[in-house]
């Protein structure tokens, strides 16, 4: 089987494009088409089905049976996510329930957000864990910090903080 872009839920996926919604759609009946299968295939009282009816429930069973580990992906999508956080920037400054706002981030898709947090007034901080910034954002930032001490392999690694140590002693 091979990836669709497909999701089950929004978050899981299947690897064939072809088979992803007839899968989706038939997961819960997959025992009601074996027992189908089973009667089918000795004496029942139950109706007869096609051929093609019943290569069809065979197909779909096939399909499940076959259906490996890998061929299953949990797929985490952003859809909006920058559009909420600016929009609760937004609300939070005009609501003046905050004095300070630190974002975490480099991304210039957070200019209007900060435009506003500073135009009512609220200290706006920007952390972007050692990432470049984008000048637009840069320009519209009350500052640049950083909580956490960047690592010898440059990443974040909480393990470089000793016990004691908290993230909070480096601002």
């Amino acid at each position: 089987m091979s990836i669709s872009s497909f999701s089950i839920a929004q978050s899981w996926r299947i690897k064939d494009a072809k088979k992803t919604k007839g899968l989706l759609k038939t997961h819960e009946f997959v025992p009601f088409f074996e027992d189908l299968i089973k009667f089918h295939e000795g004496e029942t009282p139950y109706p007869k089905l096609s051929p093609e009816q019943l290569e069809g429930f065979r197909k779909v069973v096939t399909n499940w049976k076959n259906l490996q580990a890998d061929d299953v992906q949990l797929s985490l999508r952003q859809k909006g996510v920058d559009m909420r956080i600016g929009i609760d920037i937004s609300t939070i400054a005009l609501k003046k329930q905050a004095d300070t706002i630190i974002l975490i981030t480099g991304d210039s898709d957070f200019v209007p957000a900060a435009k506003v947090a500073r135009r009512e007034g609220v200290e706006f901080l920007l952390d972007p864990l050692w990432q470049s910034i984008n000048s637009d954002l840069h320009e519209h930032v009350d500052g640049v910090v950083s909580g956490f001490r960047q690592s010898k392999s440059g990443k974040v690694e909480l393990s470089d903080f000793s016990e004691t140590e908290s993230p909070e002693s480096d601002l």
